[in-house]
């Protein structure tokens, strides 16, 4: 019989890498996402998923910070009329190239819409992949990440 590999719990994660209010605002998030019914599901070493309509919906990366990085792949079809400055601020001010630190040095290029406002893009960052990382997101930006996946889910409902 193979073995299975130990599942690591998120919560287990939290309290063993984050502390002050990253702890504190990672475990509520992580509450917030049971109580709505978005279950995470471990997919690398330090990474949670979250599936809606058998696409990720955000991924939830703890390490020495946390980070969400949510999958609008149906942005193109949100409701305008339930997307606030916030919440467009928050997609703009955090899409990156391929990760966070991203160097944008590969000579990938090219320029992306997002709620009226032409961004840069670099590698493969797009909106259904990885190029939105929301690291150590405090209280005001959850608010908004919790706004954009229940704008996502309508989303994907109406497809």
């Amino acid at each position: 019989m193979a073995e299975q590999k130990n599942k690591l719990k998120i919560e287990d994660a939290i309290l063993k890498h984050l502390d002050g209010d990253n702890k504190r605002l990672a475990l509520g998030f992580v509450e917030y996402l049971r109580d709505n019914k978005i279950n995470l599901a471990q997919g690398t070493n330090n990474g949670w998923k979250a599936a809606s309509k058998g696409k990720a919906l955000l991924w939830v990366y703890i390490g020495n910070n946390w980070c969400v990085s949510p999958r609008l792949y149906s942005i193109d079809k949100h409701d305008d009329s339930k997307v606030d400055d916030a919440m467009k601020e928050l997609v703009w001010d955090n899409m990156y190239g391929c990760i966070p630190h991203c160097t944008k040095n590969c000579g990938s290029e090219s320029k992306i819409t997002i709620y009226g406002k032409e961004l840069t893009r670099y590698c493969c960052a797009t909106l259904d992949k990885r190029g939105l990382w929301v690291v150590n997101p405090d209280e005001d930006k959850i608010k908004s990440i919790k706004k954009l996946l229940d704008v996502e889910r309508q989303a994907r409902m109406n497809v």
